[in-house]
């Protein structure tokens, strides 16, 4: 579905809403970032859309299961959750191997999580902080969504980590609007993200009541 979407685009100039009918309040590619990345990648290398593909659910792939590598002391317990996941949730490799962004988004979750828990982070570092803040704007960029990251510092706040959940919060607005920036369409960009949620929201609920009639 959505990767081959992502892949497509990396090969056309048209903007999604020129070559699919959208509702009429899509005006922004909510994953320009990563459709850039693979742009670029596909003019510099020259790969197939088929190489394209593949570059995207390994790389993405990949990259979830070893970033956390870099943050932790003993490496095999992170393999050990993972695994754990997979026997408790079956359906999760499906969804690992699907090529999409939101993949990043699960990265920079699990890195931020195992970062901003660790005693020191209880002061957090200007270093912490402005890593923080890329991450989200890379996230916001790349995959949108960015009204979810409301979850983090709720989160934190929930575990009595104060100073962290505010932190986290400025990290976060900051971040989605350095994102919504990159896009050239910044207020339609976060305008849009709330109301494809909504929208979603609202055919779910019409199907499932639907269903019960």
């Amino acid at each position: 579905g959505d990767a081959r979407r992502h892949v497509a685009r990396a090969f056309s100039d048209k903007p999604f809403r020129d070559i699919v009918v959208m509702k009429p309040f899509y005006v922004v590619d909510h994953s320009e970032g990563w459709e850039a990345l693979l742009r670029v990648i596909q003019r510099t290398t020259g790969v197939s859309e088929d190489g394209l593909m593949t570059l995207s659910v390994a790389g993405l792939l990949a990259l979830l299961l070893c970033a956390p590598f870099f943050f932790l002391r003993r490496p095999e317990a992170w393999l050990a959750a993972v695994m754990a996941q997979v026997i408790a949730i079956p359906e999760l490799p499906a969804r690992w191997t699907q090529g999409r962004p939101f993949l990043l988004t699960e990265v920079i979750l699990v890195c931020l999580l195992l970062v901003w828990s660790r005693e020191e982070a209880r002061q957090p570092s200007p270093k912490l902080i402005a890593g923080t803040f890329l991450a989200f704007a890379l996230s916001a960029w790349m995959h949108g969504a960015w009204y979810l990251w409301v979850l983090l510092p709720v989160a934190f706040c929930l575990a009595g980590r104060f100073r962290a959940a505010a932190c986290l919060t400025a990290c976060w607005l900051a971040g989605a609007g350095a994102g919504s920036l990159l896009t050239g369409h910044p207020i339609a960009f976060l305008k849009e993200q709330v109301m494809i949620a909504f929208a979603i929201r609202a055919e779910t609920s019409g199907a499932r009541h639907g269903g019960l009639q």
